[in-house]
């Protein structure tokens, strides 16, 4: 099975939901969207539709980026937050 869709909302999200299949939501990359958010987007998508998640920086290759050191060093939410 393939399905095609982006990284992010290219487009409304209703426009969206018409025209994919599947989204790629990247703020997972920087911090977990609270249930309720996620309830709600699951809630007004079409049957059928899914998401995925952008890993977590603190668990991708290291980076040099000023971001994901400084997120590193404070703990980011407790070494792994939700993730772990």
């Amino acid at each position: 099975m393939l399905l095609v869709g982006c990284c992010g909302w290219c487009l409304g999200r209703q426009r969206y939901y018409t025209s994919f299949d599947v989204v790629e939501l990247q703020e997972t990359f920087y911090d977990m969207p609270d249930e309720d958010k996620l309830r709600s987007l699951r809630g007004e998508a079409p049957e059928g539709f899914r998401f995925t998640m952008k890993a977590w920086q603190a668990v991708t290759p290291p980076s040099r980026k000023p971001h994901v050191e400084e997120g590193q060093a404070q703990g980011a939410r407790g070494a792994g937050g939700p993730l772990r």
